[in-house]
């Protein structure tokens, strides 16, 4: 788990882009959305061993990101869309009636 927890995945990925553009230099003006670093060919020599830190360190969270959202967003959203499917199809019973009677 990373020492420092940012606050959301947004946080996370300003302080990935932060760090980058200290070990490589800034991205061409223009180029500063997001992903745009996976293109970007740095200019100039720079720290290898510092990059190839900061990509585990990106793994890391990436990891603890996806787990969390699989603990505690996956869970929640199965049940409302749940919720929602059944009261959908209470809701439209005649015309979802009327559309499976048409195709078959």
């Amino acid at each position: 788990m990373p020492k420092h927890v940012p606050n959301d995945s947004e946080d996370v990925e300003l302080d990935i882009q932060r760090r980058l553009a200290a070990i490589v230099g800034p991205l061409p003006p223009g180029e500063s959305a997001p992903g745009e670093f996976a293109s970007h060919t740095p200019e100039g020599p720079y720290d290898r061993a510092t990059l190839a830190a900061l990509r585990r360190l990106e793994l890391e969270f990436a990891s603890a990101d996806v787990a969390c959202e699989e603990k505690h967003i996956v869970p929640v959203e199965d049940v409302v869309q749940a919720e929602k499917e059944r009261a959908f199809r209470e809701a439209n019973a005649d015309l979802l009636g009327r559309v499976q009677g048409a195709g078959g």
